[in-house]
């Protein structure tokens, strides 16, 4: 929309509001004021009638009350007047029937409810007496005849200020938009390319400073157009370089993000082994996907804490060594990874020199958890990077170690954690089934286990032999002996028993000095069998307190079998137990089968 149309249809509006304003306005104002002194004149008429009708009244003169009513009628706009006394009977009267139309007694004065007459009301009194009411009503028509009259004038004069602020308005926008026309064509032709064209400058006014303006602006704009096609060369060669750095930055992100899916996939299933072995062939796994640019050796530190053992080995490393000592490598001994890029002038690792050769470009990263080291992760450049025009410096900043190190560590602390978990896992699951006295499973172990066990059998329709131990007078040896004594004694019960059972069987501490063995599929021959060879070697027992020798003991036992004795577990382990009473009760240092 140009501007002369818009500043034309923002004005419009504004000047015919104003108008309006002015043909509803005055004749409002003006009926007003006319009212207002009507009010006036036909108070003061009802008030002189009143006053001269007041004598006539008092002395009920009907002559001078017919004179005084057509003294009042000489005013051309009296419509109606009458007198009523008191009691309410007209005493005199002119056009009352128009009076009731307009109901005369509805208001004290006023215009009718038809707006055709204006009624007023006068009491007339005589030496302080009331003697009745005077009413008189004129007539509003000349009144209405002025205002039509008024309105068809200010209509008139109305569409006359209109027509005339539209023409003011028109050549008002015509005279300041004809310059912006012109400059706005300048500037179109400027936009396709013509640099020289020139706003004209046709006055001093805004318009025309506003040209001198553009004009300047359009001079430096070519100065500059120069500069601008100089720097822009400029501006392609940086932009190709920093895009090729971008490039280079988002492939080293996508590679990343490669690495770190493949390491938290990595995480995912270290979360479901159960075993050492199965984290090895998990590392061994992603290892060759993470690393694939270099060889190297995954160590874990042995139990004895003076041993790496290599558990994973990729790459063509030559040549390679299964076994280490911790303090072989300066990774280890520091705590933290240590790189080596140019052989010939850094410092080797022993366990590094001491495969002879000339050492490639390495990297050893210590596996650390909880403060602890756990092994070691060894990358080496491959042997198939290295040739006679590359030196080893050249090798190692190829293969930028510096930028490996981040994902080297990542690995490191994932498996280290992965390891540490796993052993600590270990560590309760043993600390909740085991016995920390003898080392055998203990009471809740046992309970659960026989459950299963007699599933088990039941699935393969075979037997389960129960046995149930207890050392024959323990309580006098704890007296002879001492407590300490009698926890040597169970230690060695407890080391006597793993030893001396088959590699299937469960030996469980039931409490105190009694013991539980689980024989899975044995028979009642085979579960005596059993409790008869165990009878037979306890009493080669002998074990060393101090400088005394203690020992030998005797066992007894009790034997239940399934599912002779019992379908449930409870009622086994009450057989058996009610076995080993029998055989405490005849003697002990027997064996005794429930129900002999």
């Amino acid at each position: 929309m140009r501007i002369r149309t818009r500043f034309f249809f923002v004005q419009m509006p504004f000047l015919a509001a104003i108008c309006l304003l002015i043909f509803l306005t005055v004749p409002y104002l003006r009926k007003q004021q006319a009212l207002r002194a009507l009010a006036v004149r036909t108070q003061t008429i009802v008030e002189m009638t009143a006053y001269s009708l007041s004598p006539a009244l008092y002395f009920n003169d009907a002559d001078t009350i017919k004179e005084v009513f057509l003294s009042a009628r000489q005013n051309r706009d009296l419509v109606y007047i009458f007198v009523v006394d008191p009691a309410g009977t007209v005493v005199s009267e002119f056009n009352k029937t128009l009076a009731d139309r307009v109901n005369f007694t509805a208001e004290e004065s006023g215009v009718s409810a038809d707006g055709s007459i204006f009624k007023a009301k006068s009491r007339v009194f005589y030496k302080e007496r009331q003697l009745g009411n005077l009413y008189i009503g004129l007539s509003l028509e000349a009144l209405s005849r002025e205002m039509r009259l008024m309105k068809k004038n200010l209509f008139l004069l109305s569409l006359f200020i209109f027509c005339l602020g539209a023409l003011t308005v028109f050549l008002l926008t015509t005279v300041i938009t004809t310059p912006l026309r012109r400059m706005t064509k300048t500037a179109m032709r400027i936009t396709e390319g013509d640099l020289a064209e020139r706003a004209e400058v046709s006055s001093r006014d805004e318009v025309g400073l506003l040209a001198r303006s553009f004009n300047s602006m359009i001079d430096n704009l070519q100065l500059s157009y120069c500069q601008l096609e100089n720097a822009k060369h400029s501006l392609e060669k940086r932009v190709e370089e920093r895009t090729a750095e971008l490039k280079l930055t988002v492939s080293r992100l996508e590679e990343r993000n490669s690495e770190l899916a493949l390491l938290s996939e990595m995480g995912d299933s270290f979360q479901m082994c159960n075993e050492e072995k199965e984290i090895y062939a998990i590392c061994e796994q992603f290892v060759r996907k993470l690393f694939s640019n270099a060889a190297g050796n995954l160590y874990v530190l042995k139990e004895s804490k003076n041993l790496l053992e290599a558990v994973v080995t990729w790459g063509d490393i030559n040549p390679r060594r299964d076994f280490m000592e911790p303090g072989e490598c300066w990774a280890l001994r520091r705590g933290k990874p240590y790189i080596v890029e140019n052989a010939a002038s850094e410092l080797l690792c022993p366990h590094v020199k001491s495969l002879g050769g000339e050492p490639l470009p390495y990297l050893c990263v210590p596996l650390m958890a909880h403060g602890e080291t756990i092994g070691l992760l060894h990358l080496q450049c491959l042997q198939e990077h290295a040739s006679e025009t590359q030196s080893l410096p050249e090798i190692g900043n190829r293969l930028n170690f510096e930028m490996t190190q981040p994902l080297a560590q990542d690995f490191a602390s994932r498996v280290a954690m992965a390891l540490a978990n796993l052993r600590l896992r270990e560590t309760l699951r043993q600390q909740s089934v085991r016995d920390p006295m003898t080392g055998l499973f203990n009471r809740r172990y046992m309970e659960e286990t026989l459950v299963r066990e007699i599933y088990k059998a039941e699935r393969s329709f075979s037997s389960l032999g129960i046995l149930m131990l207890d050392i024959d007078f323990f309580k006098q040896f704890n007296e002879a002996y001492g407590h300490e004594a009698g926890d040597i004694m169970l230690q060695a019960l407890g080391q006597f028993l793993q030893n001396n059972i088959r590699k299937g069987d469960i030996a469980c501490r039931y409490g105190g000095e009694e013991f539980t063995l689980i024989l899975p599929g044995a028979s009642l021959s085979v579960a005596r069998e059993r409790a008869e060879c165990l009878l037979k070697e306890v009493r080669n027992l002998n074990v060393l307190y101090g400088n005394r020798l203690l020992g030998p003991i005797s066992l007894s036992f009790g034997i239940s079998l399934f599912p002779e004795h019992g379908n449930k577990s409870a009622d086994l382990l009450k057989a058996a137990d009610t076995a080993l009473f029998q055989a405490k009760k005849t003697g002990r240092n027997r064996c005794v089968a429930y129900g002999d």
